[in-house]
């Protein structure tokens, strides 16, 4: 969750004409996503549960599910649905909207995501623990859409964001359910804040990006957040710098003070991983075997 790479978690178990059987190996509840030809569908799974899923080739709007989790997931893609809709307005994407415009287009989307709660979730018998996190995840989406916006407009001047959308430079809500479930859309958030919102709102033009690095993490520690908040956020400051710049001194700093912190989080197997793989490019370390072509297209 600090990651925002795709991590595998089932392999095709069989496969014939029109049919594909997948096995999915996870510790506990969570979201995933399928991925067919560039088409993402979101899931919600459960360990040792089986769910059927019938999709036409020639209209994707046809999918259905059976099984357990079935309703949970004919929710899923009709919210999915409202997502896709909502990247464009009038043919333009929301980014290109005016303040007014993107107001109007936000609270048309919004209405949309209350009619599905009122007309599906609310008539369900799914557990009311479950149906709190499906419908947070398209309030978690809404502010990442908020969040794009105010950085297309207000990205170098982030103080003039207007009071309407202040609260998007705000730490988006935690919780941990949105970490155990593998909430992507929690970790989309979160990674605009950390990596952009934040950095932008303490760094100045003279400070480097080592400074900038050490400011970010020095405000999570100060900031009114729970425990759990100040785990999270610093573990994925020190992820997103680490994919930035590499191991450097700054780096190596930041993961140690973290470390030091919280010495059994559940991310630092995350961050070793990628500590490793940046180990391997370390000064002296034998070059790693790499192909390419020329501009002319010879090996």
């Amino acid at each position: 969750m600090i990651s925002s790479e795709s991590i595998p978690i089932g392999h095709v178990l069989h496969q014939e004409t029109n049919r594909v059987v997948l096995e999915v190996v996870i510790p506990g509840p969570q979201f995933a996503l399928l991925e067919m030809d560039g088409t993402y569908l979101p899931l919600y799974l459960e360990p040792r549960r089986d769910l059927q899923l019938y999709m036409g080739i020639a209209d994707p709007a046809s999918t259905r599910f059976e099984g357990h989790n079935a309703i949970a997931n004919g929710y899923l893609a009709k919210a999915n649905a409202i997502r896709q809709q909502a990247e464009q307005s009038a043919g333009r994407h929301y980014t290109q909207l005016s303040l007014t415009e993107f107001t109007t287009h936000l609270k048309a989307v919004r209405g949309q995501y209350e009619r599905l709660d009122q007309t599906v979730l609310a008539k369900t018998n799914l557990a009311d623990s479950l149906k709190e996190v499906l419908g947070a995840r398209n309030q978690v989406g809404l502010i990442f859409i908020q969040q794009n916006y105010v950085l297309a407009h207000y990205g170098e001047k982030l103080t003039q964001v207007p009071d309407l959308l202040k609260a998007v430079v705000q730490s988006p809500l935690f919780n941990s359910r949105f970490v155990r479930f593998k909430m992507s859309e929690y970790a989309d958030v979160a990674h605009v804040y950390v990596s952009y919102i934040l950095r932008s709102l303490l760094s100045t033009p003279e400070m480097i990006s080592d400074s900038t690095t050490s400011a970010v993490d020095r405000f999570i520690q100060k900031a009114y957040y729970s425990l759990a908040e100040k785990d999270y956020l610093r573990a994925k400051n020190c992820y997103n710098w680490l994919t930035i710049k590499g191991i450097t001194p700054a780096t190596d700093q930041l993961i140690i003070q973290y470390k030091a912190s919280f010495p059994h989080s559940l991310y630092l197997s995350t961050l070793a991983q990628l500590y490793q793989k940046w180990s391997a490019l370390a000064s002296g370390q034998p070059a790693p075997d790499f192909y390419g072509v020329t501009p002319r297209g010879i090996p």
